[in-house]
């Protein structure tokens, strides 16, 4: 339940980007490449980081990093200041992976040592892909940098597919939480109100479908329209669904990355339901 949150790469597109190091293959402009097969690579994992100039002074308030292959024991830090580098503004650290598990759930030792994401889970939960949101206090800067470390990275190398900071948005409404899916054939998508399907083409993605309830007039319908008009086609958005889910697993599912697609295609379409409910279908697709 709660409010659902989007953020979108907008400013990070229009922004001039450095980095520590970078692969000659793989350079830090990949960042600004709406595309999944076009990463940020640097040449080493112990201490690395991407600088974000934005070019004024802006609010924020979360990052989403998505495709990066940080480990469970990687750290992200996001630091902003007055000048390029700096952290007078603001400094946080944080895990590269949310615990699957919070206080009191399941039992000890599952989904790995203190409730992190195992390769296994990783490839359930993020079929299409790794993703870490994070939400922070609104810190007004120009000057951002995203910091990785990673040293026991097997790859010896970090990488990044692309940054989404941003101020997020607030849908007006909740969504109803659904059921969770079951196991099903992975050729097909099927659907159950606020859960997922995976299936194998070309990519794996994650189709679900959200259903808000008792939306008064078209509130819901001008959000959802106004932010593809704001991200444009060809390019992506995530989708936080229920940031407020009491149980981890269920919030970590229904995080998405969501690409507006060419050819006048969108990743939702909005279906009118009874009782002033709105209901939203959304892709993770690319």
């Amino acid at each position: 339940m709660g409010h659902s949150r989007v953020m979108t790469g907008t400013l990070v597109d229009s922004a001039t980007l450095s980095a520590s190091s970078a692969n000659g293959a793989l350079p830090v402009a990949n960042l600004q490449i709406d595309l999944r097969n076009k990463v940020w690579q640097a040449t080493g994992c112990a201490s690395e980081y991407v600088d974000i100039d934005i070019g004024s002074l802006r609010p924020f308030t979360g990052v989403a990093i998505a495709n990066h292959n940080l480990t469970a024991s990687g750290i992200f830090t996001l630091s902003a200041g007055t000048i390029p580098g700096g952290s007078d503004l603001y400094a946080q650290a944080f895990s590269a992976w949310e615990p699957l598990l919070g206080a009191g759930e399941g039992w000890s030792g599952q989904y790995g040592a203190g409730g992190y994401l195992t390769a296994a889970d990783i490839a359930k939960f993020y079929a299409a892909g790794s993703l870490r949101l994070f939400y922070f206090t609104q810190t007004l800067a120009r000057y951002w940098r995203l910091g990785l470390a990673d040293p026991t990275n097997p790859e010896g190398a970090v990488r990044v597919g692309r940054i989404y900071l941003d101020a997020y948005r607030n849908s007006s409404r909740g969504v109803l939480p659904g059921a969770e899916n079951g196991t099903q054939d992975p050729s097909k998508v099927v659907y159950t109100p606020g859960g997922q399907q995976r299936r194998n083409q070309r990519i794996q993605y994650k189709t679900a479908r959200y259903q808000f309830d008792h939306t008064p007039g078209a509130e819901t319908y001008a959000f959802w329209f106004d932010l593809m008009q704001e991200v444009g086609v060809g390019r992506s958005f995530v989708g936080d669904f229920m940031p407020n889910a009491t149980n981890m697993a269920q919030r970590l599912r229904n995080q998405i990355v969501c690409f507006i697609p060419e050819g006048g295609l969108r990743p939702i379409t909005l279906q009118r339901q009874d009782m002033g409910a709105v209901e939203i279908e959304v892709q993770e697709a690319r």
